[in-house]
């Protein structure tokens, strides 16, 4: 199906063998090694969302570089925890990758070796003035949700040999700077995800675990 200019397939596999084979026949590039790293996540039986470009549905990225006001891809999904598969977010990288998480909760949020760029739980006016600028953001929040947001850059020399849960932070302690915190990323690749409520939304979610997912 199409999705906000993507191809999607929802899979599932019982051998890694099997899913590669399905990946190489349908354009996705990858490598024997590459291929070996999706074997913990099917013996954990977890559901794979395949996406590439729709060329019948081609995005062009807004002048100044992609925001806050891109149209979202949607997963939904009942799950305990929010899990990042690093091993296959590794997958053809080159380069940097950077990733950032903007997690949407009651307390503040964390992720092992990610950097917590601002926590803030927004207020009254603060939500009123993120509606404003961000409409489509702005409709996810409420008064006395917490919004944190956590980033890092890997590198060629990175290990992403795990998988990292999301987790409640030791402190929550307030970083009040999100009005400034949308920002955009003129020409990156980037994997940008937004967690609403951790363990039971995502958005920009690419490999989740099980049960329901809407595209």
């Amino acid at each position: 199906q199409s999705v906000s200019g993507f191809i999607a397939t929802i899979l599932s596999s019982t051998s890694a063998e099997a899913l590669s084979t399905w990946l190489d026949d349908n354009g996705y590039a990858f490598t024997i090694d590459d291929a070996e790293k999706f074997a913990p996540y099917i013996e954990k039986e977890w559901v794979f969302t395949a996406m590439k470009p729709d060329p019948n549905s081609p995005m062009e990225m807004p002048r100044g570089g992609w925001d806050s006001n891109v149209d979202p891809v949607v997963f939904t999904y009942q799950a305990t925890d929010f899990e990042v598969p690093l091993p296959l977010l590794s997958i053809r990288r080159s380069f940097e990758l950077p990733m950032a998480f903007f997690v949407i909760d009651r307390e503040r949020a964390d992720l092992e070796g990610f950097m917590t760029a601002y926590s803030n739980q927004i207020s009254s006016s603060e939500l009123k003035a993120i509606r404003d600028l961000y409409p489509t953001f702005g409709g996810l929040l409420e008064t006395g949700t917490t919004v944190t947001r956590l980033d890092k850059v890997f590198g060629p020399e990175d290990a992403m040999d795990k998988t990292i849960k999301l987790r409640q932070a030791s402190s929550e302690e307030e970083f009040r700077r999100v009005t400034g915190a949308l920002n955009s990323f003129p020409g990156a690749l980037i994997l940008l995800t937004l967690v609403v409520g951790t363990g039971q939304r995502a958005l920009n979610h690419f490999f989740s675990k099980e049960g329901e997912q809407n595209g």
